[in-house]
């Protein structure tokens, strides 16, 4: 072996190395992404679904060791105040743990501490569509999309890990955004029933101490009359680090709604007592408030 030899070979196995160091995301993993209008999307595979449907009862995982909070989230940003956040995925093609066109993501609470109403699932013709705009942001099948962007740049220990990907929304690279591609015309924002997949920081985030929340439910396809099944919920919190919590024990769920339906009864017989007690009269009494201890 001469010496021009070893350079070269040094050099191929480089690229090869630096090659499988690449972002790409496979049909069935989740796509976690962060946007904010006027900087780059920051899109992390947070795996595949069975990581989060596997879990006990009520079990939170961090998934910050998927990316860095600070160097990839804050280094984009700069803070996380009007930053959104979404998780998408979906089935393309037969052979998986669910069938084809089965779709995931999140909808967005208005109340951190109320589930979102469960949506109503898709027809298959629908339940397509929907499929091929996520597969469209992940660049899976598709000639734009993550993957396609990941596929044409170099690794980069903050811009393309194997977990992460930067995609400009601005300039050549924009076509292959989370934002580009999900505000594009039949794009995921026009298929996705109300109240939507991104889930929008509030302007002062980053200087309180608040959270945001969104529920993922699966979906799917070839009925529209039964509900998404609910998997648990992603929260956001003030600098940057994401969780999911799993669903309760069916038994604790069942007993949560009971207690509230039997609060909420006892709250509307007690409005009515004290409405009955509080009709007018010379002699009445005013009513004793009635307070519920839960």
């Amino acid at each position: 072996m001469n010496r021009l030899t070893l350079p070269l070979l040094a050099g191929v196995f480089a690229t090869i190395g630096a090659r499988a160091q690449l972002f790409d995301i496979p049909t069935g993993d989740l796509l976690l992404s962060f946007s904010r209008s006027g900087s780059p999307d920051v899109e992390v595979d947070i795996g595949s679904l069975s990581l989060f449907t596997s879990l006990a009862p009520s079990a939170t995982l961090d998934l910050t060791p998927k990316y860095s909070p600070s160097s990839q989230l804050l280094g984009t940003f700069g803070n996380l105040n009007g930053v959104s956040f979404s998780v998408i995925g979906a089935q393309l093609g037969a052979g998986g743990a669910v069938p084809n066109n089965t779709t995931w993501f999140t909808l967005k609470r208005s109340d951190v501490d109320i589930q979102t109403t469960a949506p109503f699932r898709f027809t298959n013709s629908k339940s397509q569509s929907i499929q091929a705009a996520i597969s469209g942001i992940e660049g899976i099948g598709s000639v734009s999309g993550a993957n396609v962007y990941a596929a044409s740049i170099a690794a980069d220990p903050v811009a393309n890990t194997p977990t992460v990907l930067i995609v400009p929304t601005t300039g050549i690279p924009a076509p292959n955004s989370f934002t580009s591609k999900y505000n594009a015309s039949g794009g995921l924002k026009g298929l996705v029933p109300s109240p939507g997949v991104l889930n929008t920081a509030p302007s002062d985030f980053s200087s309180g101490s608040q959270v945001i929340r969104s529920d993922l439910y699966e979906y799917l396809p070839g009925s529209s009359t039964t509900h998404a099944q609910f998997l648990g919920a992603f929260t956001l919190d003030n600098v940057g680090g994401v969780t999911f919590t799993a669903v309760p024990e069916p038994g604790t769920w069942t007993l949560l709604t009971a207690l509230g339906l039997g609060a909420f009864g006892l709250a509307v017989r007690a409005r009515r007592n004290r409405a009955a007690d509080e009709l007018p009269a010379e002699d009445s009494q005013p009513a004793t408030p009635i307070t519920l201890a839960l």
